[in-house]
């Protein structure tokens, strides 16, 4: 690739030798990319070849060059074509300042040969009259900003802390060229649970729409290091450094950081090492995300002398179906669905029934009595049984409702450590969109619809692997034939047959 073609087609090439960027020291350096950049670089490329353009979430930690690199990505976009408009949303003012003295950074020290003809420049637009082009800015304080022309480039920054989302989703979002070449990056660091961020990301884990996710960990950009000072590891600190491959330096600005802070929760908040830990804002859920991680890393074999459940939970509209599948420490499949009538969920459970033998099928009532009637008419009656979530709790004098029994049975059941669950970011998501139990006289938990308002996500997926919680289930037959047989070849083993 020469020089030239090279400037039009690879923007890590040209930010190298055409874009300068001011560094946390003031000095002017060429723009680089660092480690998180190269990830986010990666992805949108990769997003912009499969797809023909860029729909990308990103999640991150504090000040890790992210608007940096977009803003120089859309000036490049803007240089190397015609026509092209870039909108820049921010949180706040300071901020919306901030990015647009980086765009007229990268203008003014651009090479003469690459420099394009300016007509105007204000306090927040910049024009480019022969490429008609314009590069512009705004802060998320009214509903209107954006509204009046199109863009094909658009980045929201700090997404999460955006005031009057409603407005500008049906205002500025819906300006934005859809077509081919177009982009919208819309990053954050975040700031709790059930806010529009929230909830758009969620949806893009949970694969609906054109968002994809992209998370950069804290711990990749270089400078997040400290120089050691007697620094003392607990058992969860050694465990958190091996997990993520950490040095000593890493660990110790860490450790100042969460001093800084103030607490361990708010350091997870600012400065995430993995997507999910990114959203949890105390210890305010039920199942704790650090035990879902482990369980996804977690490979074990299928131990197939315990009783294989299925929990089944229904679509209602707009929702999915999902089957889940354990045996044991394990749950060996979770099977998501579309929205299905109870013809097609019926004729589905009869073949995993058939094919899988479980030993019990537990379906929710509330949208799956067409399916529990059917298959009980058709003979499968003695394995399903429908489970209403009001319904009365087995220990009915601690547990409200058998919802909440299910759902801290299964609480319980990541506690008992090791358990395997499949290593799905979807699953992650789910099951911690369910607030810590509510305790009066009874433990009870918020109400599924509630959740389904305050996060933009129903916990279908939690409430299929809940229900395999539903009661006690006994080894079938072939389950105690096998662990018989089991039984059987160790003591042969034992003898040394």
């Amino acid at each position: 690739m020469n020089k030239a073609r090279a400037l039009l087609q690879d923007f890590s090439y040209f930010s190298r030798h055409c874009l300068s960027i001011k560094t946390k020291e003031g000095k002017i350096n060429p723009f680089i990319l660092n480690e998180a950049q190269r990830i986010i670089h990666d992805k949108a490329e990769d997003q912009r070849k499969r797809t023909g353009k860029v729909r990308l979430i990103i999640i991150k930690g504090r000040q890790q060059g992210c608007s940096t690199y977009v803003s120089g990505r859309f000036y490049w976009r803007i240089l190397t074509s015609k026509g092209l408009n870039a909108f820049i949303l921010s949180h706040q003012t300071k901020t919306t300042k901030m990015l647009f003295d980086m765009a007229k950074r990268y203008f003014e020290l651009t090479p003469e040969p690459l420099k394009p003809s300016k007509k105007a420049s204000n306090a927040n637009e910049l024009i480019f009259d022969e490429l008609n082009a314009q590069y512009y800015v705004g802060t998320a304080g009214s509903g209107d900003v954006g509204r009046g022309s199109t863009s094909q480039l658009f980045h929201g920054s700090e997404v999460a802390f955006w005031n009057n989302t409603d407005e500008i989703t049906t205002g500025v979002m819906q300006s934005i060229y859809t077509g081919d070449g177009s982009e919208i990056f819309l990053e954050s660091t975040t700031n709790g649970m059930g806010n529009y961020f929230h909830k758009i990301t969620m949806q893009a884990i949970a694969g609906k729409g054109e968002y994809e996710v992209v998370f950069v960990p804290w711990f990749v950009t270089s400078e997040y290091k400290a120089r050691v000072n007697e620094l003392e590891l607990s058992e969860e600190d050694q465990e958190y450094k091996e997990k993520y491959g950490l040095d000593s330096e890493q660990m110790q600005w860490r450790a100042n950081k969460i001093a800084e802070l103030g607490s361990e929760w708010k350091f997870k908040q600012e400065y995430p090492a993995n997507l999910h830990e990114a959203f949890v804002t105390s210890d305010n859920t039920l199942i704790d995300s650090e035990l879902l991680y482990k369980a996804r890393k977690v490979e074990m074999l299928t131990d197939k002398s315990m009783p294989l459940v299925m929990g089944v939970d229904p679509a209602r509209r707009g929702d999915r179906t999902v089957i889940a599948f354990r045996r044991g420490r394990k749950f060996t499949a979770i099977h998501t669905f579309d929205e299905m009538d109870n013809v097609v969920l019926t004729a589905k459970l009869k073949n995993y029934i058939d094919k899988h033998k479980p030993a019990k099928v537990f379906i929710d009532v509330a949208y799956g009595w067409g399916a529990i009637d059917n298959l009980t008419y058709d003979g499968y009656g003695s394995i399903v049984k429908g489970v209403h979530f009001n319904n009365e709790a087995i220990e009915k004098d601690i547990y409200a409702n058998i919802r909440a029994e299910m759902w801290c049975n299964l609480r319980d059941w990541f506690k008992d450590e090791p358990v395997s669950i499949p290593d799905r970011d979807d699953i992650h998501a789910d099951l911690l969109s369910v607030p810590d139990f509510i305790e009066a006289r009874k433990i009870k938990l918020v109400a599924k619809d509630k959740i389904k308002k305050e996060y933009g996500m129903s916990p279908d997926i939690g409430d299929a692997m809940a229900l395999t919680f539903a009661e006690p289930v006994r080894a079938t037959p072939l389950d105690i034939k096998v662990k018989s047989a089991g039984r059987s070849i160790n003591r042969l083993r034992k003898k040394g047959a």
